[in-house]
């Protein structure tokens, strides 16, 4: 009985925490977006912080950024705007370095709403992933009981 319980409190943690965390990564190959978060927003516009990291031994070229939610997506990294985005080998970029600014939103952006966004790399390929709205969203599920 005591290892059916053990089986069992494992499989519910797996089914609670597996699918919201992966549901926050993309990816192709060795290039991965992790955590990617949005500030709220009922204005015209707001700004999205994905981490970018480029485990393999080439350059990945970013071409275009798109999402629904607005008009249009303008990359800056270090704060200056970039009409393409190189991630070297090697190389992450975080929230401190990366923000995709949504500029024409067509609705307003509130706490706990997600939306997709879109990469379109060099090469052709599309990356496809999920932002999540709201201020400090690492993890949310293994946050619970703390206060923000």
């Amino acid at each position: 009985m005591r290892r059916f319980m053990f089986l069992a409190s494992i499989i519910l943690t797996l089914t609670v925490f597996a699918p919201p965390l992966q549901a926050h990564m993309a990816g192709k190959g060795d290039f991965q977006i992790t955590h990617p978060w949005a500030k709220p927003s009922d204005k015209d516009t707001t700004a999205a912080y994905p981490t970018l990291s480029n485990d393999g031994e080439t350059a990945v070229v970013i071409r275009a950024v798109a999402t629904p939610v607005a008009k249009r997506v303008k990359l800056f990294l270090r704060e200056a705007a970039a009409a393409e985005l190189v991630v070297p080998a090697g190389e992450v970029f975080g929230p401190d370095e990366l923000c995709l600014q949504l500029i024409g939103l067509n609705r307003p952006l509130k706490k706990g709403d997600h939306f997709p966004m879109t990469l379109t790399l060099a090469n052709g390929d599309e990356i496809e992933f999920h932002v999540v709205v709201g201020e400090d969203t690492v993890m949310p599920q293994l946050k619970m009981g703390q206060e923000n």
